[in-house]
């Protein structure tokens, strides 16, 4: 199963409607409705029913994201080398400049309305008056910028590691 398809199932295994996961993932129903098709045909299901149960059985399909030895994915930034909120930052815009430089206002879409695209764009240009480094701006500028729920997580870990470090506190 894609990383998409995956993402999907457990949009659906959440319980929302085609409507809502195409609004979640800036997509159109019509493409939902075309993933979807492919998650039943795969499973083997004829409904979203048997969705939930696989996707709370089943693993991330960490075999279907692109492996290190592509040369893009050797340029995507790593955040567990970060060791202070600033240096998470320079690797958040890393990150951005990685997958293409989205629009503030894309990635704030994309982020599910977590914080305006002025906040993204204060962190992402290191504009004055950019508010601290929370979880929350993490987190949807990496969603907003096309990662998936193993690299929110990875993201998530780094900023953890940061902010409950001993010299952080």
């Amino acid at each position: 199963m894609t990383n998409r398809e995956w993402e999907i199932a457990r949009l659906i295994a959440d319980d929302l409607s085609n409507q809502e996961i195409a609004d979640e993932l800036i997509v159109s129903v019509k493409t939902v409705e075309s993933h979807i098709r492919h998650i039943f045909a795969k499973l083997d299901i004829a409904s979203r029913a048997g969705v939930p149960r696989w996707v709370h059985r089943e693993p991330a399909p960490v075999a279907n994201r692109p492996s290190a030895n592509h040369a893009h994915d050797d340029l995507k930034p790593d955040p567990l080398t970060a060791r202070t909120d600033a240096q998470l930052e320079h690797l958040l815009r890393r990150f951005w400049t990685w997958s293409d430089h989205p629009s503030s206002r894309e990635i704030a879409a994309r982020a599910g309305g977590v914080f305006s695209h002025a906040t993204i764009s204060k962190l992402l240009n290191d504009r004055p008056g950019k508010p601290p480094l929370k979880l929350k701006y993490v987190l949807g500028i990496i969603r907003g910028c096309g990662g998936d729920a193993l690299e929110e997580q990875l993201w998530a870990t780094a900023w953890r590691r940061i902010h409950l470090s001993a010299d952080h506190l």
